[in-house]
């Protein structure tokens, strides 16, 4: 019988002047009693509610009428308190309500989909999948204004399709390879191929250069496995070295930003 492990992922928000926003996630915490990891899980999400200025939180800022009304409803049936002024927007510096109980918060926070966490179960221990790049002798991320993400997923597939940004912020596009095809290849003749039936490949003979342009992740795992010097590749990690890479990664980045 497989043993399931809960782990809280919490979100990580930036803010542009007008509202908060989700900027990336980590893992917080992982546990192997459930009830455990429900109440944890409750608890911060409570807190990180109760400190949300609303008229920041992004999808009330973004919410339609419909939304912003059923919020509105919500607060002023449990606290007697609206969220809408008399001219239908939410005031700066209105917070929930000190009297609202802790379950009506998580069912407000359910409504307002202004979650800060995530619940989630794997059966067994969890594994990720995270890219290589041996040029850079280091994981693939993506940064924000102050902080470095690790660029991970739960599989291969979804790994690759969350590629786009991981491209730019790892500054490989364009890709430039210089070099004769069979200097950059153990399989020419595939490559060639490959670079007649991709528009986004292209390898001029004259300056003997390989070349791949564009966000589109397709072209990169194509070129990639024909290539003697990949450009990433897929390492599977166990949720303990994820935790451990993303604690790295948020350290070395408050030390450059202090």
């Amino acid at each position: 019988m497989s043993e399931k492990k809960y782990v809280i992922r919490g979100y990580e928000f930036g803010y542009n002047d007008e509202c908060s926003y989700v900027e990336g996630n980590r893992v917080k915490c992982s546990f192997i009693d459930k009830e455990l990891a429900e109440s944890v899980y409750e608890s911060l999400e409570i807190k990180a509610a109760r400190r949300f200025d609303l008229s920041e939180v992004e999808n009330l800022f973004d919410g339609n009428d419909h939304l912003l009304k059923k919020c509105d409803q919500f607060m002023f049936v449990t606290c007697g308190v609206r969220l809408l002024n008399n001219e239908g927007y939410i005031e700066r510096g209105l917070y929930l309500p000190k009297n609202m109980r802790d379950d009506d918060v998580l069912k407000f926070v359910e409504i307002a989909q202004m979650h800060s966490y995530q619940l989630l179960a794997f059966n067994n221990s969890p594994s990720f999948y995270v890219l290589w790049i041996p040029k850079e002798n280091t994981y693939a991320r993506y940064q924000t204004e102050g902080m470095k993400y690790l660029h991970y997923a739960n599989s291969k597939l979804e790994l690759q399709s969350g590629m786009d940004d991981m491209i730019e912020d790892n500054g490989l596009n364009p890709l430039v390879i210089k070099g004769k095809l069979n200097e950059i290849s153990d399989t020419p003749v595939l490559l060639e191929r490959l670079v007649d039936q991709n528009k986004k490949i292209s390898y001029s003979e004259k300056n003997e250069t390989l070349k791949v342009v564009g966000y589109e992740p397709a072209p990169y795992f194509s070129v990639n496995p024909l290539l003697k010097k990949p450009l990433f590749e897929m390492h599977k990690i166990s949720l303990e070295e994820l935790m451990a890479l993303e604690k790295k990664l948020a350290e070395s980045a408050w030390e450059e930003y202090a």
